[in-house]
């Protein structure tokens, strides 16, 4: 079984009974059929209509390869799952990254059940703010600066009674970013609005 998620390629490898409880994934480009390493969060300047003053807001770019890695290892460390990394592709023109996730059967959680599980690992939401496909909530740690976006059904399933997030756009953000996503809802809108940077 192959599939095409806005990231990766993931296919499952029935063939192999020693990895026959995993799924593989390989990382491309922004664009389905180039190179690349999946996508990252960075952060991005605009002028606050009312302070006038450049704010920091999130936007999607391609990832380097560090950077792919490096939300790997966050994104196992924020929420204790087990993504392994395999190996990589080095053929030029297919540069691309191959981990390994374990099975999961279950379906989409929705954004309340979405809500809860990230409320109780200390995630405050941030309404009106999107990074990843559009209408997913995003949600900022402040103790240690860790921001989640990204957050659709897709990516959160409920497994028989438990939630398990499965993929996410995951970053340490930096005191710009930090700064953004820590406004009250009210400032924020009346400096920038709605902001969105999609897939």
């Amino acid at each position: 079984m192959v599939d095409t998620h806005g990231e990766h390629h993931v296919f499952y490898n029935a063939e192999d009974p020693r990895r026959r409880d995993r799924f593989f994934k390989i990382t491309h480009g922004a664009v389905l059929d180039h190179a690349g390493f999946a996508l990252t969060v960075d952060t991005d300047f605009h002028i606050g209509k009312l302070s006038q003053r450049y704010i920091g807001v999130p936007y999607l770019r391609e990832a380097t390869p560090f950077e792919y890695l490096a939300r790997l290892r966050l994104f196992n460390l924020t929420f204790r799952d087990f993504i392994e990394f395999e190996g990589v592709i080095d053929e030029p023109g297919k540069e691309a990254i191959i981990t390994s996730q374990e099975f999961i059967n279950g379906q989409a959680a929705a954004s309340d059940e979405v809500e809860a599980f990230m409320t109780e690992r200390g995630f405050v939401p941030v309404p009106g703010v999107v990074a990843g496909r559009g209408n997913s909530m995003s949600y900022f740690r402040r103790h240690d600066d860790v921001a989640v976006f990204d957050t659709h059904g897709q990516n959160f399933l409920i497994s028989g009674m438990r939630m398990v997030p499965i993929d996410a756009l995951i970053v340490y953000a930096d005191e710009d970013l930090a700064a953004f996503l820590s406004m009250p809802e009210e400032e924020r809108l009346a400096e920038i609005g709605i902001w969105r940077s999609e897939i």
